[in-house]
């Protein structure tokens, strides 16, 4: 059976080149504004696309992407909110459609980018069995549906680019993202699992999402869906066990389900289920993680000092 994100060999041959420039979509977001001054740390050229440059015509967009090497798409809407059909829609849209302008207006650039990184999450995967980026056991709910229309429309981009889809679990940090909603509970003594606890929970640091981008933005080996999640498999009570323990405080509660379900509807399947997800690619290409497991990682963030300066290609 053909690959379709196998590159061709001038592609892997451009794309194998060191960056100069990059665009990167959804940078007031949180990975999104670390990755662009991540890059720019890196005296990496960083041009900004946000919802306003996503508007424009797929010309003009490329005028403004002109010249880079890579493009960084991470536009989407957050998915930790309740599901009204509006909101499924404007998380469908965010996406999808911002994808596929992205795509249309690489097409109309006169020097295209070598490398299309684009994300999509975890969420593709079903609840029952372990995934490797081979695995064809897919979520057939809203978040699998979201995930294979996002990646549809980023694999248009291969006939021009080495395309890699960034396959994203829960990104931890001690400046934001999920750790914020997590932290004050825990702090307070009032965290602990969600339910039994047996859910995975696929997690990944930001310094190695930040890392993992920059290296597969190099390395012409690195194509198709990549997980960016740690290469240790863990539960929900194992990340909950370790928070506690890294913050000297007990872990005497379970949180039950349904409250979650109360404040955030559907979208409470996000908290409630996890996916076992293993980074095999990465780890074949020679990546080697930062913070491999959970409780270094934890801490690093629950520190009050920032790893943001420390943070190098």
């Amino acid at each position: 059976m053909n690959d379709p994100f196998i590159p061709s060999q001038r592609v892997q041959e451009l794309s194998a080149k060191p960056l100069k420039s990059v665009v990167i979509t959804g940078a007031t977001g949180f990975i999104g504004g670390h990755l662009a001054a991540f890059y720019e740390k890196a005296n990496i050229s960083v041009t900004r696309i946000g919802r306003k440059e996503l508007s424009l015509e797929p010309k003009d967009l490329a005028a403004l992407m002109e010249g880079a090497d890579s493009v960084i798409n991470l536009a989407g809407a957050p998915i930790l909110k309740r599901w009204t059909n509006a909101y499924r829609k404007e998380i469908m849209d965010s996406r999808v459609n911002s994808t596929r302008k992205l795509v249309g207006a690489m097409e109309c650039m006169n020097k295209r980018p070598k490398v299309f990184i684009s994300a999509s999450a975890v969420g593709i995967y079903d609840n029952e069995h372990t995934h490797d980026e081979n695995s064809t056991y897919l979520d057939q709910g809203f978040l699998g549906e979201g995930c294979r229309r996002w990646e549809q429309e980023a694999v248009k981009a291969q006939p021009f680019a080495r395309v890699a889809i960034i396959r994203l679990g829960v990104v931890l940090a001690n400046n934001g993202g999920a750790m914020a909603k997590m932290l004050l509970p825990f702090r307070l003594g009032l965290g602990g699992p969600i339910g039994s606890g047996r859910q995975a929970f696929p997690w990944i640091h930001l310094l190695d999402v930040l890392r993992a981008i920059a290296y597969i933005a190099e390395n012409d080996k690195a194509y198709g869906p990549v997980n960016l999640v740690a290469p240790v498999l863990n539960t929900n009570y194992d990340f909950s066990k370790e928070l506690a323990l890294s913050l000297n405080r007990p872990m005497l509660l379970k949180i039950p389900p349904f409250m979650l379900h109360i404040f955030f509807g559907m979208a409470a399947v996000t908290l409630t289920e996890g996916q076992r997800v293993l980074s095999k690619k990465l780890t074949d290409n020679g990546y080697e993680f930062t913070y491999p497991t959970i409780a270094l990682a934890l801490t690093s963030k629950t520190n009050i000092a920032s790893n943001h300066e420390r943070m190098i290609i």
